[in-house]
């Protein structure tokens, strides 16, 4: 599973379509921002929102993760996805 460093990094995209958005695992930045906690894409959240969909274990529309489209994009700036939606694992590997 990337990470969304990995997502960040990457500088060659497979051919995949736009309008397929993949999960992606946060990596969390130390940032003192009071309640809300911050990926290293930008996404932002209150602490009981996530950004994990609560460990990979809830499809619902209250509960959140971070995916990334085709071409790479997050979400707009700060926000994520909902967990009601089936999504693939945006998978990472490094060039032979």
């Amino acid at each position: 599973m990337c990470t969304s460093v990995e997502v960040l990094e990457t500088v060659s995209w497979p051919a995949v379509s736009n309008a397929t958005r993949g999960w992606v695992r946060s990596v969390f930045q130390p940032v003192n921002a009071g309640d809300q906690l911050y990926d290293a894409s930008g996404a932002h959240f209150g602490p009981n929102q996530g950004l994990t969909c609560d460990g990979w274990s809830f499809s619902t529309n209250t509960k959140f993760g971070l995916a990334v489209s085709g071409d790479g994009r997050f979400q707009n700036p700060g926000f994520v996805d909902a967990c009601d939606v089936a999504r693939p694992i945006a998978c990472c590997a490094l060039l032979p």
